[in-house]
C-alpha cells in the first residue's frame, strides 16, 4: 500500500518521532463523516476511506453517472437496444448475448411503456414485415418464464392471449397498432403481447445492465 503512494513503511529512530507518530495515529479522523461518497457508501479506513457505489454510480467518490454504449438505451439502471435484424427467438437470445445482455424481459407497467417506446414504428415503413419483435419470454413445462430469471408476475397481453396451441411458445410485443390479415376483426395495440412460433424471423430487444 505504501508503494503504491510513493513511499515506504516508517522507521522510528528517536523518542521525538514515535511522540510525533502518537500524535498521527491518536488524531486519525473518521473521513466518512463528511459524506465523501456522494452516491454510495462510505467505509472508513486508516488515513482514508472508501467508496462503495450504488447501482448506476461509479467513481472515486461515486460522482459518475454509468452511461449506456453508443445507442443504446437506459431505464432504470438497464441498457436496451432494439436489433431490427429479424431471426429466429433462439437466434436472437444468441446474438444479444454476444453483446452481454440477454433478450429484455418486462416486469412492470413502467418498463412496457419504455420498451413500446423504444420499438414504436418498426419496421419503419417496410412491406411485408410484421411489427413484432422478441422478447425474453418462453413457454415450457410449468408455463412462461422470463429467460433472465426474472420473476414472471407482470403481464400485458393481448384480449384472448396467449392461446393454447402447442407450437407457440416464444413471446412477442407489437411495435403498431396491427390488425391480423387472417382476422380482421381482431385489433392489437402497440406495446400488446403474443404468443408465436420460436422459429419466425423477428426483430428482438436486448437488456443489459448498466
Amino acid at each position: 500500500m505504501c508503494k503504491t503512494q510513493g513511499a515506504i513503511l516508517a522507521t522510528i529512530t528517536s523518542s521525538a518521532e514515535n511522540n510525533f507518530i502518537k500524535g498521527v495515529i491518536s488524531n486519525d479522523i473518521n473521513e466518512c463523516k463528511r459524506n465523501p461518497c456522494r452516491h454510495g457508501r462510505c467505509v472508513n479506513k486508516d488515513g482514508g476511506y472508501k467508496c462503495t457505489c450504488s447501482l448506476g454510480w461509479t467513481g472515486q467518490d461515486c460522482q459518475r453517472v454509468l452511461k449506456c454504449p453508443g445507442d443504446w438505451r437506459k431505464y432504470n439502471n438497464h441498457c436496451y437496444k432494439l436489433m431490427t435484424t429479424t431471426v429466429s427467438w433462439s437466434t436472437a437470445r444468441s446474438r444479444c448475448r454476444q453483446h452481454g445482455a440477454m433478450l429484455t424481459s418486462i416486469n412492470g407497467q413502467g418498463e412496457n411503456n419504455f420498451v413500446k417506446n423504444l420499438i414504436s414504428g418498426y419496421p419503419y415503413g417496410k412491406r411485408n414485415v410484421k411489427p413484432i419483435i422478441w422478447m425474453g419470454l418462453q413457454k415450457g413445462a410449468s408455463g412462461w418464464k422470463w429467460t433472465d430469471g426474472s420473476k414472471f408476475d407482470y403481464s400485458n397481453w393481448a384480449p384472448g392471449e396467449p392461446g393454447k396451441r402447442k407450437d407457440m411458445n416464444c413471446a412477442i410485443v407489437y411495435s403498431k397498432d396491427y390488425r391480423h390479415l387472417w382476422i380482421f376483426t381482431k385489433k392489437l395495440d402497440l406495446g400488446e403481447w403474443d404468443d408465436f412460433k420460436c422459429r419466425v424471423p423477428c426483430a428482438y430487444v436486448c437488456e443489459k445492465s448498466v
